[in-house]
């Protein structure tokens, strides 16, 4: 599985144009992390941007009502309302502390 965080001064950051997200396979014994820069996507096409990259599952600090339609509509789900580090909601995550949808 493959997720995003959608970080800003490398803490998660509401889901807007600008962000940097960071992708990393779950996996993976060896996390790589791999940034994408998000300026210039139009929040309609966030979804098909996120399938080009792969991407099962978004982590954000908030979201817009519309792009989560958008995205998950393309069969991503969404993690609003993550606080900390991409790492600190990486290894929540990973011990089942952030409850996410059901897959």
């Amino acid at each position: 599985m493959k997720l995003a965080f959608s970080t800003d001064n490398n803490k998660l950051a509401p889901l807007l144009p600008g962000v940097t997200l960071l992708l990393v396979k779950s996996g993976s014994i060896n996390l790589f992390w791999q940034q994408v820069k998000t300026i210039g996507w139009q929040p309609i096409l966030w979804g098909k941007q996120l399938m080009y990259y792969d991407v099962d599952m978004l982590f954000c600090a908030g979201i817009d009502q519309f792009i989560y339609g958008a995205i998950r509509g393309f069969g991503i789900y969404v993690v609003p309302n993550c606080t900390g580090t991409s790492e600190e909601v990486f290894k929540k995550w990973q011990s089942g502390s952030i409850k996410t949808p059901e897959l």
